[in-house]
């Protein structure tokens, strides 16, 4: 347990539905993090994290940021 990062990507489908316009674009994103395991116990940790995605999809970008928590079950 303990500090650790993360990195990945991946293939990107971003469709829209709205009326009268609807349109599908495909691309490819990216995603990074980080975050730190605290145990409670011996089987058990928290975990807070932080991402950052990135996507693009022909003629659009996205940015994103997660902060989250998760627990660690051993």
């Amino acid at each position: 347990m303990g500090l650790f990062a993360k990195v990945g990507g991946g293939y990107v489908n971003h469709w829209s539905n709205h009326p009268g316009d609807p349109s599908r674009k495909n691309g490819r994103g990216l995603t990074f993090g980080a975050g730190y395991d605290f145990p409670i116990n011996k089987n058990l940790a928290i975990t807070p994290f932080i991402n950052y995605s990135f996507w693009e999809t022909d003629d659009q970008d996205h940015n994103a940021w997660t902060l989250g928590i998760g627990f660690t079950i051993q």
